[in-house]
Order: C-alpha cells, then sequence, then structure tokens
C-alpha cells in the first residue's frame, strides 16, 4: 500500500488527508491541537479511529505510544544521538534508518524493510511525502510509527495554534 501525505503542512488542528495512487482520501489524520502533549486521532473511511498516537508525558526524550483499533501496539522513543537521530520502536525489534532530517527513511525488522517515508514531487509539482507499506499485516502500525516520527521532526511549537 501506498500513500501520500503533503510534506511541511503538518498543523495543530488541523485535518490532512492520507491519499492513495489516484488521489482519493483513504484516511484522514486530525490532532488535539490543546492537549498536554501531541496527539493524533487516524480515521479510516468509516470514520472510525484505526490509529491513535499520543505523546507519553512526562518523559526525557520524546516518547510516543501507538494504538491501532483501541489496543497498544507499541512506544517510539527518541535516543540521545550526536549525529543523526535514532529511535527505539519498542516491543516490535524495527529499526529507522536513513535522512530523518530529510524525512526519506526506512523502517526495518531484521534487514526486511517493513515500510518507507520518502519525500517526492505529485502531478502538480507539490511536495509530498510518499509512505509505502511493504507488509499488509502491519500496515497501521508502520503507519503509526511513521506519524510518530513526523511529530518529533515537526517543529514544537511554531505550527501550533
Amino acid at each position: 500500500m501506498k500513500l501520500y501525505m503533503q510534506k511541511d503542512t503538518f498543523r495543530w488542528g488541523v485535518p490532512l488527508a492520507l491519499k492513495d495512487r489516484s488521489g482519493r482520501t483513504r484516511y484522514t489524520v486530525t490532532s488535539d491541537a490543546y492537549a498536554l502533549g501531541k496527539r493524533l486521532h487516524v480515521t479510516d473511511l468509516s470514520g472510525r479511529e484505526a490509529v491513535y498516537i499520543h505523546q507519553v508525558i512526562p518523559s526525557l526524550f520524546p516518547r510516543y505510544q501507538v494504538e491501532v483499533y483501541g489496543r497498544p501496539i507499541t512506544e517510539i522513543v527518541k535516543d540521545l544521538s550526536y549525529f543523526r537521530p535514532r529511535y527505539t520502536i519498542e516491543e516490535l525489534g524495527w529499526e529507522v534508518l536513513g535522512s530523518l532530517g530529510g524525512q526519506d527513511y526506512e523502517i526495518t525488522h531484521h534487514s526486511t524493510v517493513v515500510a518507507a517515508c520518502r519525500p517526492q514531487q505529485n502531478v502538480e509539482g507539490d511536495d509530498v511525502l510518499a509512505l509505502e507499506f511493504y507488509d499488509r499485516s502491519t500496515d497501521l502500525v508502520a503507519l503509526g510509527v511513521i506519524l510518530a516520527i513526523n511529530c518529533v521532526l515537526a517543529p514544537q511549537e511554531s505550527k501550533r495554534p
């Protein structure tokens, strides 16, 4: 499965569409603008909350919990690193590799790519992020992980209302 979202248009409190190759909205991402910590809700076409991501507070480093259809799945923790961002994806044994600052990275499990996030341009020439999922059984979990990482990469307060 491959989804696209607008790059650099993540705004707290404003819905964001995740579209498929044909331009149809598959999921909608909404955020709680005035919550303690960041919270994202990913709803499917039926309006059901498919993925819920919330920041765990208090925490020394950014930490997010991902739930899929109400079931806690994993936590993503930004590790202390000096040269390039590193993340721990607890419980799953996944690694994040690539250029995180440029939002061009892969999520791997035992050297097998599970998902990837890559910047590119769509047909209209807009900058988008292409989110590609290689394992259908973990695509919603991988979507939650990618969105949590993008929460950390997004400017902290400059885009909050």
